[in-house]
């Protein structure tokens, strides 16, 4: 009931930030990920890990890889923005 009868749009907004730190000793525990559907905040974890320090970010993003049961579903993605200074609405 709160998704509709799947013929409406939902705007999704995801701000990752990965952790600090180019060494074991420098790492620093400041990652975050929240996620935000229709304005409203779903996830929000703080303060985490979540990058090896040797790693040096980024390779790929993807978006929505899933199938549900034998036949699947459609997912129609429209006005994917993707920034390094903040929201862009």
């Amino acid at each position: 009931a709160e998704w509709g009868d799947g013929t409406q749009w939902h705007k999704w907004q995801m701000r990752v930030k990965l952790n600090s730190g180019t060494s074991l000793i420098t790492e620093t525990n400041d990652g975050l990920l929240e996620v935000f559907i229709d304005g409203v905040q779903r996830l929000g974890h703080y303060n985490i890990m979540n990058r090896h320090f040797d790693s040096q970010g980024w390779n790929k993003i993807e978006f929505f890889s899933y199938m549900q049961g034998v036949l699947g579903f459609t997912l129609d993605k429209k006005n994917i923005t993707i920034s390094q200074h903040g929201w862009i609405d």
